[in-house]
């Protein structure tokens, strides 16, 4: 998923999802290749490049894939089958399902996710904390509700990190969340208390140790300053709100949409940087798509764990 480009001398980095197409040998993902070709890149949205082989002799293997690679592969692929299945071809519907349940983008995510990053709403389409959230949340309410103790739940919510690890398109802004979930729930079972400043600081020194220069990329941006608004900016937001009735009970629609204005207050400006859009729907978007997201979202993991 990350290959270099040699450009006037110097090797560029680039990073992304590589697709293949041709008649070519079995190439497994997680393998790394040498492979000499013509190269072109375009810009729609996102840059895409393409690489042009003349001949099959021009791909050496230089490392094969491990197991583990190949299964987490396969059991992609099969989430993906599962998820929405379309008997003769996949329709834009299908891969609007796909995105937000697994985070699965392809040739044609800029057609499909164009509506939502005008509206201000896009980020409901990438697999990040907010699904890891929902997920979590429905898998825990219904053991506490079959009777299950704390303990048990928070392993569950353990778990269901894990998998969303395993079946979806893991980015840094669901990679930053499965990371804070496991810590969060970790320390929680063997009695100690951590700070949510301390959970965020852990998982930004882990994706820094294990990419440099993850900093630079939009969704790392993105999703920690989201999360640090929320840490430092609602808490202040809630407690002015109570200040002149202590005893005022705030509901959970105001809840709600305080941290979405949060949320798009901070993330509008990187946006407005790297993409160049710019929406007042973002808010109301949110709030109306919100209750269809999950729905989306749980009846995708009740037909992948149950009806498949």
């Amino acid at each position: 998923e990350a290959f270099s480009v040699r450009d006037q001398g110097v090797w560029v980095p680039v990073q992304g999802v590589i697709r293949l197409f041709g008649s070519l040998d079995p190439i497994q993902v997680g393998q790394k290749l040498e492979i000499h070709g013509r190269l072109s890149s375009s810009y729609r949205h996102r840059w895409s490049c393409s690489l042009v082989i003349v001949d099959s002799n021009h791909i050496t293997r230089i490392e094969e894939a491990y197991l583990f690679t190949q299964w987490r592969s396969s059991l992609q692929a099969w989430a993906e089958e599962q998820v929405a299945r379309s008997e003769i071809r996949v329709t834009d519907e299908d891969r609007l399902i796909r995105a937000v349940v697994l985070g699965v983008r392809d040739q044609s995510w800029n057609r499909v996710v164009e509506p939502f990053r005008q509206t201000g709403t896009a980020h409901l389409l990438a697999v990040s904390g907010l699904h890891l959230a929902i997920f979590c949340g429905a898998v825990g309410s219904l053991m506490a509700a079959l009777g299950f103790s704390h303990r048990v739940v928070t392993f569950a919510w353990i778990a269901s990190s894990l998998i969303m690890v395993l079946i979806a398109d893991v980015r840094t802004p669901l990679f930053r969340a499965v990371l804070m979930v496991i810590a969060a729930s970790l320390f929680s079972i063997i009695g100690w208390r951590l700070s949510a400043k301390s959970i965020v600081s852990m998982a930004v020194l882990i994706i820094q140790m294990i990419d440099p220069l993850v900093v630079l990329q939009v969704g790392f941006q993105l999703s920690f300053s989201v999360v640090w608004s929320f840490i430092f900016f609602l808490p202040m937001w809630t407690s002015r709100i109570r200040k002149p009735n202590p005893e005022l009970k705030l509901s959970r629609f105001g809840q709600l949409w305080r941290v979405s204005m949060t949320a798009w207050l901070i993330a509008t400006p990187l946006s407005v940087h790297h993409f160049g859009m710019f929406s007042l729907l973002g808010v109301p978007g949110t709030l109306l798509l919100l209750p269809l997201t999950t729905a989306v979202l749980l009846c995708g993991f009740v037909r992948l764990f149950v009806f498949w």
